[in-house]
């Protein structure tokens, strides 16, 4: 039995946009690099499409001193695969932003940072078919980049332009992280965090969603972790947050707590800001953060920078301290996320 996960099982849904979650060593960056030893025998086999001879990959990560590292013999991806599949497969540094990877001095793909993508835009990148964006949610101690998600999407624009307008595959995309954090820009920036909540929350380790024209996966090998567990780091650290992240795929970093589907029978509007509604119990000293779903309210706020100072001066140290005291419940993880955001500020992190 293959202990190991291969994210071809994911590409035979032939969705462009591939969410893959997954604890630590189990396969992924390993499989999709695998991918792009031989891209156009792969394409061909997944798609049943030729890309030609000149079809490349790009592997992005979030920052350039990432893509540095990574481009360094010693930080060398494909050194595994090299040593496993007889392969020689080298990176070498284009400039300053930029860095290509050769089979001898066949180009067979690029290295690029989502820090510094918007100063590739004049590159032609016509001959890329695969983007494999790499632990796209960066560990909690890790600084964030600023509109990380809307900064992915700008890249995936400047790479496939209007491929698709032309009959062409739109570029295929792996986008693939461990399991610390699912709390992402990218995921909000698109609107499917809520959907990844949920599929944590019932266990669910696969979805296709063909109006998003994506898939997410939540991979866990049961038999390669219990062999992992068996080892000293994993003796080692057994009891840790750092364990059940890297082999039970739970996200350690994330508060999921009130998070709770109540009725709102019993409840009053206290006010509105977009689309979302704060609400007060008319019985107990508890409040609900929930979607709006069609509802007005009496007071509501603009969703702009002047209405959420406006809720900070009318609610604001009020709402904190419930916050503190337990007593404020939310709809979804997502309502939770911007409450802490707006009304937290740096205190704290969900």
């Amino acid at each position: 039995m293959n202990k190991f996960v291969d994210v071809r099982q994911t590409l035979k849904h032939h969705a462009t946009f591939n969410l893959i979650f997954g604890g630590r060593g189990i396969g992924k960056t390993y499989s999709a690099l695998d991918i792009c030893r031989n891209l156009k025998d792969e394409f061909q086999a997944i798609y049943g499409r030729d890309i030609g001879d000149d079809g490349k990959f790009i592997l992005m990560r979030r920052t350039w001193s990432e893509i540095e590292m990574l481009a360094d013999m010693y930080g060398n991806p494909f050194k595994t695969l090299n040593r496993d599949k007889g392969d020689n497969i080298q990176p070498k540094k284009l400039g300053r932003t930029l860095c290509g990877y050769y089979r001898d001095k066949e180009l067979l793909g690029y290295g690029v940072a989502l820090s510094t993508a918007a100063s590739v835009r004049g590159y032609d990148f016509s001959d890329v078919k695969l983007i494999i964006f790499d632990e796209f949610i960066p560990e909690k101690h890790i600084q964030r980049i600023k509109a990380e998600g809307r900064a992915f999407l700008n890249a995936y624009e400047t790479i496939n332009r209007n491929r698709e307008l032309f009959g062409e595959l739109p570029v295929i995309n792996l986008i693939m992280t461990n399991s610390n954090d699912i709390n992402s820009d990218l995921l909000v920036e698109i609107g499917l965090l809520r959907k990844c909540e949920v599929m944590v929350s019932r266990g669910q380790a696969f979805s296709y969603l063909p109006d998003f024209d994506s898939t997410i996966s939540f991979y866990k090998n049961k038999a390669f972790h219990d062999e992992k567990r068996k080892t000293a780091l994993y003796k080692f650290s057994q009891n840790s947050d750092f364990s059940r992240m890297a082999l039970d795929n739970e996200f350690v970093d994330n508060d999921f707590s009130n998070i709770v589907s109540k009725s709102l029978k019993g409840y009053e509007n206290l006010f509105g800001i977009g689309d979302r509604m704060i609400c007060r119990s008319l019985h107990s000293n508890d409040y609900y953060v929930t979607s709006k779903h069609g509802k007005k309210c009496a007071l509501d706020y603009e969703d702009n920078d002047m209405g959420r100072r406006k809720i900070l001066q009318d609610f604001g140290g009020y709402l904190s301290n419930m916050y503190i005291a337990g007593r404020i419940y939310f709809e979804n993880y997502e309502l939770k996320k911007w409450f802490v955001t707006l009304f937290m500020g740096s205190r704290h992190t969900v």
